[in-house]
């Protein structure tokens, strides 16, 4: 993808546009932080945009998968012994803001 500074575009605007509902939401879900959550959601985002770039405006199921568990492990890691259900539903909600960036693209 021949688009210079791309990647940090989208990110910016990701979190302009998307982070201020989607941390709220994973807020209410969590019971974390959103000071804890925003280095989470920007590190998962620029994760899911380099591999964008790289496969050149595709995102398949394996690099999906890869992306998602890297966002998986550190929510463990911050939820602790909290029950994880309210975060995962909140990845699937149909209300996530940021929904679009747990489905593949093709």
């Amino acid at each position: 993808m021949s688009n210079p500074g791309y990647r940090k575009r989208a990110a910016e605007g990701y979190e302009k546009a998307y982070f201020p509902a989607a941390l709220a939401q994973l807020e209410r879900a969590t019971g974390l932080p959103q000071d804890d959550l925003r280095p989470v959601l920007s590190g998962f985002v620029y994760r899911w945009l380099d591999r964008y770039v790289e496969r050149e405006g595709h995102m398949g199921n394996d690099d999906l998968q890869e992306v998602v568990a890297w966002l998986d492990r550190e929510m463990k890691e911050r939820l602790g012994s909290r029950p994880e259900g309210s975060y995962q539903r909140w990845k699937t909600s149909a209300d996530n803001p940021l929904g679009f960036l747990f489905r593949v693209h093709r």
